[in-house]
């Protein structure tokens, strides 16, 4: 998936005005439109999900990977994203995309299917004050279909659209 669509947005439940994040939606503009995504978040998506992790006052977006037909989420690729926009408004032109966890890169070859991120809740797991990122990965071994699930937590270092943590350091 290359785009992030108005539907999808709508689809995460910021249709009506009356929703909190109605912020994310351009204004004034009517028919669909997208936000590109970066080439490392482009590949099999499965949950997006909006929750302003930054406590900036915008709401972001947070990605997650799955594996292809043959078991394989590359090492280059986001497994895990999130995307925070500058400005008051999202555009199409002003979007980053930060990296939490990155593809593991195994190859199945059809034997096992990898990395496949199913679901994404927001929570403050640890109760520091900010919002954390719990997810479920779950991978096949077998053509029974064995299975390894895990729920994942990521804390949150607190990235502002400068890129820079709590800390001033850089990245994720």
């Amino acid at each position: 998936m290359r785009v992030i669509t108005a539907f999808m947005i709508a689809a995460l439940g910021l249709a009506g005005p009356a929703s909190p994040a109605a912020d994310a939606l351009p204004s004034g503009r009517a028919g669909p439109w997208v936000i590109p995504k970066d080439h490392k978040a482009t590949w099999w998506q499965r949950p997006l999900a909006m929750a302003d992790l930054n406590a900036d006052g915008r709401v972001d977006l947070v990605g997650m990977l799955i594996h292809d037909v043959k078991g394989k989420l590359p090492a280059n690729k986001a497994a895990v994203y999130m995307m925070t926009y500058t400005g008051k408004r999202p555009a199409a032109d002003n979007w980053s995309t930060h990296v939490i966890k990155w593809g593991d890169g195994a190859d199945g070859q059809r034997k096992f299917r990898g990395e496949k991120w199913d679901h994404c809740r927001f929570s403050d797991v640890d109760g520091d004050g900010d919002i954390d990122i719990v997810g479920n990965c779950e991978e096949h071994y077998d053509a029974r279909r064995k299975t390894s699930f895990g729920v994942v937590w990521f804390e949150n270092p607190r990235i502002s659209n400068s890129g820079r943590g709590d800390d001033g350091k850089k990245g994720r």
